[in-house]
């Protein structure tokens, strides 16, 4: 190994450490009725909802690396303002290489049931993708701090159009409610739009430069699907801390999503006419438009392929486990599953 590469190697491990902790005690160590939910509300280890929450750990796990990594950085360089943060792109290269198989191994051959071997392919997807997106915000806020404040809040805006829209469109559809739809949809809009005027304002009040559009909407994806999930995540039932799913942060369906992402796609683009910023400022952003959309329908798929048809599960009644066709994978465990409604009160 190159001597320079070894900061950047130490770093991975570190992460890579924290990553694995997580991982051993969501999926071996802890309870997987309560980390999952089995059986709350009649899901089941493989039903929609429950995948979601299988891949929603490398975002809670990402999130986690963002706060804790941000912090370890910033103390050190209060202490050594000599400080230089390794290249995060190489801590994350090692970081992958390092996770890769003890990841897949405990998702696909430790836990009780295992995952699919392709369910725990999206998986590491999923979490490799969120380190990447945490170790670069935490690289720009530890080099720039003043700045990633005011980026912070600028991302911040983007939250209606990130979040708001998918479940206030999903919501009017499940009511039949049309109005609702549009009634979302233009709030959503408008709220992202009103906060980041303010913020256009701020910065001329200030006189700072703007962020690029790419960091603009990096700042809301870092917020939207790294820190909130995080943040429900710790905010939990105290005494049974669970992994959210999906329907909280994404929408259900294919389409919805790509248009959300869209959707933000214009909010940013509107606002770059508003600070005068040249149109090849957006090409960045359109790239990563594109993979955003290639990975969703990837996702979706593999949640298809995965989930498996409802008439070969194992259903929760009367808190027994009752086989109901012939699903592929044994019996999630020998107590009563109805323990996690019990205990939640519900």
């Amino acid at each position: 190994m190159k001597k320079h590469n070894f900061p950047s190697f130490f770093h991975s491990v570190l992460v890579s450490f924290v990553v694995l902790i997580l991982y051993f005690l969501w999926f071996i160590f802890l309870d997987r009725r309560f980390v999952f939910l089995y059986g709350h509300l009649h899901s089941t280890p493989f039903d929609f909802r429950t995948v979601s929450r299988y891949f929603m750990t490398g975002l809670v796990a990402s999130g986690t690396i963002l706060i804790a990594y941000t912090i370890f950085n910033l103390v050190i360089k209060k202490v050594r303002h000599s400080y230089q943060l390794p290249d995060w792109k190489i801590v994350w290269k090692y970081t992958c290489l390092i996770l890769a198989l003890p990841i897949f191994t405990i998702l696909a051959f430790l836990g009780k049931p295992p995952l699919p071997l392709l369910l725990s392919f999206w998986i590491l997807v999923v979490l490799f993708a969120g380190l990447r997106l945490a170790l670069y915000a935490s690289n720009f806020i530890v080099n720039n701090f003043y700045q990633s404040v005011f980026a912070f809040f600028d991302g911040l805006a983007l939250i209606p159009t990130l979040l708001l829209i998918p479940l206030g469109i999903e919501f009017g559809l499940r009511k039949f409610l049309p109005v609702v739809l549009f009634i979302a949809s233009v709030a959503a809009i408008g709220m992202s739009l009103f906060g980041l005027w303010i913020m256009t304002l701020l910065y001329k009040r200030l006189k700072q430069s703007y962020p690029s559009s790419l960091n603009l909407f990096l700042s809301g994806l870092t917020t939207a699907y790294l820190l909130l999930p995080l943040y429900h995540y710790l905010t939990s039932r105290p005494k049974y801390i669970y992994i959210s799913d999906s329907a909280n942060f994404f929408a259900s369906s294919i389409w919805l999503q790509a248009i959300t992402f869209l959707v933000t796609f214009g909010v940013i683009w509107l606002v770059n006419r508003w600070r005068g910023k040249k149109v090849n400022n957006l090409d960045p952003v359109k790239r990563l438009l594109f993979l955003l959309v290639m990975v969703t329908v990837f996702g979706f798929l593999v949640i298809w392929m995965t989930t498996g048809k409802e008439t070969d599960v194992w259903l929760c009644k009367d808190d027994k486990w009752v086989k109901q066709g012939n699903p592929p994978y044994e019996k999630p465990f020998d107590e009563e599953c109805g323990i996690i409604d019990k205990a939640m009160g519900l």
